[in-house]
């Protein structure tokens, strides 16, 4: 997997590796083709993140600044955030969804809200524990393998 950073991340050192790990969780490092994600961190946007693409590149955007939500983000919604467009990053590499219609297994959500989409279902439910796991408690982790070769 290549992974490509853009825009001026605070701990920046940290959300790469919390990106590996992450990454690392739903992979194991077993992935035979080349992957590219693109990380950008973005002053103003509508959604606090977004993510696109297909199972072989996929782009995400992090809103740094957002109205809604007091100013400046703090650095742990951020990461709270990019693991959840990091389950949809999973998502559209593993071909569970993409981005030109709503299918999701054999069922069609094209007329579903936001929040009775599926893989927004899996996001909201893996987000918290990804978010514990690999930014708040990675201290006490043994993490042994790699993404990144």
């Amino acid at each position: 997997m290549n992974i490509f950073f853009e825009g001026r991340w605070p701990q920046q050192e940290r959300f790469e590796q919390y990106v590996g790990d992450v990454l690392n969780h739903f992979f194991k490092g077993k992935l035979k083709r080349e992957i590219d994600i693109h990380l950008r961190l973005v002053r103003k946007q509508t959604d606090l993140g977004y993510c696109v693409g297909d199972r072989n590149e996929v782009t995400i955007e992090i809103c740094r600044n957002h109205e809604n939500h007091g100013g400046l983000i703090p650095i742990n919604d951020l990461a709270k955030t990019l693991a959840h467009e990091l389950v949809h990053a999973k998502q559209f590499i593993r071909g569970e969804i993409n981005d030109r219609n709503y299918i999701y297994g054999k069922k069609d959500y094209k007329h579903a809200s936001y929040r009775q989409q599926p893989w927004e279902h899996e996001a909201y439910m893996l987000e918290d524990f990804l978010h514990n796991l690999y930014w708040i408690n990675r201290k006490y982790l043994d993490l042994t393998y790699e993404v990144f070769q």
